[in-house]
């Protein structure tokens, strides 16, 4: 049986933890361990990308100053690729972008050069990776204020707060189940070359329907039981 050695940078995050939990119940995977102490030991994380077969980048900044969120995204990357280059070995790489790279702001710049390094990188050295272009992300383990509207609006109507809703935009989403099949499956299949994969929403709602939804699970469960 053929085994995947898989290496998830970022690895103890939302996306991470959950990835992490997937892949640890097939037979086929084996996810190697990791810190993210390692990108301050060149010597501990060049031995980590040295045995994985595939890496799945998935360590970013996306709350600092804005200028830290778009200089350390970009960093993260080159000293992935470098750390790589360093090893020897020539590991499949997946990288988690946003689709914030549509938007004039920081993060969605730091995640858009992030992702032309790694394609220079797979066109220089004929190996396949691809960078994922992620919607909104929900789900269990999401933290409020951080990383999902939907965390932060349930945290606080189960708080006795009020949520604000700023702009009332329409949302694409993904539930956190979803994305991690999707991620396994691409881990499965590699490309030709480099490839951008936008994956596929599974909701589409404005900022006032998920707050009515939520508030309506408030009522049925907290109030009415």
């Amino acid at each position: 049986m053929n085994i995947l050695k898989v290496g998830i940078t970022g690895m103890s995050g939302f996306v991470g933890s959950h990835l992490r939990n997937r892949l640890a119940r097939e037979e086929t995977f084996q996810v190697l361990p990791y810190e993210d102490s390692f990108y301050e030991n060149p010597g501990i994380f060049i031995d980590f990308v040295q045995k994985a077969d595939v890496i799945v980048h998935l360590a970013g900044v996306n709350r600092h100053e804005p200028e830290i969120v778009y200089r350390k995204n970009i960093e993260l990357m080159k000293h992935l690729l470098q750390f790589v280059d360093a090893s020897g070995n020539k590991p499949y790489i997946l990288f988690s972008s946003s689709t914030q790279i549509e938007r004039d702001n920081e993060y969605g710049r730091g995640k858009k050069q992030a992702m032309e390094l790694l394609e220079e990188w797979s066109v220089k050295n004929k190996i396949p990776a691809v960078s994922m272009v992620i919607p909104n992300v929900f789900g269990d383990g999401g933290k409020p204020f951080y990383n999902s509207v939907v965390a932060t609006f349930c945290h606080q109507i189960t708080h006795g707060q009020q949520p604000e809703i700023q702009i009332d935009s329409q949302m694409t989403m993904i539930y956190i189940n979803d994305l991690v099949e999707d991620i396994c499956r691409l881990i499965n299949n590699p490309p030709n070359g480099y490839h951008v994969e936008y994956i596929k929403p599974r909701v589409n709602a404005k900022v006032s329907e998920i707050l009515a939804l939520l508030n309506k699970f408030k009522d049925s469960y907290f109030n009415r039981g």
